[in-house]
């Protein structure tokens, strides 16, 4: 597994990737969904805004050809130098980025993509969580 990590909160500052172990999918379940592991990667997720969808520590199996907005899907996206682990909803004119958690923390609250000054990019999309029950 390549790991780096995406917040589903405030941001996390890419650093780069790093093997540090591996990860087994069947391979015929790989094939049904259509993903390719060349263009697919592993991602541990950190913040608490996509709970209780992905939970602190969780890995999402992301595949980067899914580089589109996806209605209702979870993205990673780059912002910037921050990776962000979230739901994007189109509307007319505009996309819109969520996250789960409702809380009522600032970092959760819904922003729009297309307004953002800066550089952005979809990643991937998220085609797979996994949680450690210890973690939990």
């Amino acid at each position: 597994m390549r790991e780096t990590e995406a917040a589903a909160g405030d941001g996390f500052v890419y650093q780069g990737e790093e093997v540090v172990a591996s990860l087994a999918f069947r391979r015929k379940w790989l094939l049904e969904r259509q993903i390719d592991v060349s263009t697919a990667s592993l991602i541990r997720i950190r913040g608490e805004s996509m709970m209780p969808t992905i939970a602190p520590g969780d890995i999402a199996l992301v595949d980067h050809r899914l580089r589109d907005v996806r209605d209702g899907k979870i993205s990673i996206l780059r912002v910037d130098d921050q990776l962000f682990c979230k739901q994007l909803y189109k509307s007319p004119h505009h996309v819109i980025v969520t996250s789960d958690n409702i809380d009522g923390q600032p970092q959760h609250k819904p922003w729009v993509l297309d307004q953002h000054v800066g550089d952005v990019q979809i990643i991937g999309g998220v085609r797979w969580i996994g949680r450690d029950p210890e973690r939990t």
